[in-house]
């Protein structure tokens, strides 16, 4: 918002900050449905979706990426400073990356470390969409990890309606 002005732009037209937010989550939204959808594409060409649930991989992925995207949009149109955002990765982004189990199995995280694995949005992520890709994804435990992403979206979503409403009215 600070450094390019595009949000000042859309909100000198009678746009509502709401519909500013709105208009590039489904921007995002859409790009995060691309890559994803040719991520999961390049993985069945070379065998790595053995089901037909590794299909529902996509939604999943798509559902991961905006519970990431709405909270983060939310928190960073309060930012007036971009160091901010270089601490976000540093000291949230990276130990979500540890504790979620994408590039190792979280099994092997210390006993204690397993509350922190399951708190992360990145690990019920990972979870569902590697259970949806092998086959081996149960309801219960699918319709756990979609409600605990949805509700990080959505939150976002509400969180964020705020946050650009303050912003962006001076």
């Amino acid at each position: 918002m600070k450094w390019v002005g595009n949000y000042w732009a859309a909100i000198c037209t009678p746009q509502k900050p709401a519909h500013v937010l709105r208009g590039h989550a489904l921007f995002i939204l859409a790009r995060i449905t691309v890559i994803t959808g040719f991520f999961l594409a390049i993985m069945a060409m070379f065998g790595a979706v053995p089901s037909w649930k590794g299909l529902l991989a996509w939604p999943a992925a798509v559902l991961t990426g905006m519970a990431f995207t709405l909270p983060i949009m939310a928190y960073a149109i309060t930012l007036s400073a971009d160091v901010a955002l270089s601490n976000l990765f540093r000291f949230v982004m990276t130990p979500l990356f540890l504790f979620s189990g994408t590039f190792f199995p979280w099994q092997q995280l210390p006993h204690w470390a397993y509350p922190l694995a399951y708190a992360t949005p990145l690990w019920h992520g990972t979870e569902l969409c590697r259970s949806l890709t092998l086959g081996t994804a149960t309801w219960g435990s699918s319709a756990v990890h979609v409600a605990y992403l949805a509700t990080l979206a959505v939150v976002g979503l509400l969180v964020g309606q705020i946050t650009y409403r303050r912003r962006l009215y001076v």
